[in-house]
């Protein structure tokens, strides 16, 4: 996971071997972000760059929106796409994470394939 500014960036496999790892770095990044922004201000967290995913990457995500909503934050979740938009739509839970269940295809920006 990377950081520009307000935006966080998952990279490479996001499935059960690395989802602990990312699930702290996300909150210590969400909690430093925090303080930062303006009220109102969203923070973003791209998911173009993960190059594979498994459950776990929908399950991180759902926490993300947890952790944002507990910082009283709006998490804008963007590049869901291929593997993943199939995989919260199967759970139903694409609205929560800003998947569009019609875009199946991978895109360049996302090659998330299942593990």
């Amino acid at each position: 996971m990377r950081r520009d500014g307000r935006v966080l960036y998952l990279e490479g496999a996001v499935n059960s071997t690395s989802a602990a790892v990312l699930y702290r770095q996300l909150a210590s990044e969400l909690e430093a972000l925090t303080p930062t922004l303006d009220p109102g201000q969203p923070i973003r967290l791209e998911c173009g760059a993960m190059d594979s995913c498994d459950s776990s990457a929908v399950a991180l995500l759902l926490a993300a929106q947890r952790m944002a909503v507990a910082q009283n934050r709006q998490l804008v979740i963007g590049d869901v796409a291929g593997q993943l938009a199939s995989l919260a739509e199967l759970y139903g839970v694409a609205a929560l994470i800003g998947a569009d269940p019609t875009d199946r295809q991978d895109t360049p920006g996302n090659k998330s394939e299942v593990e």
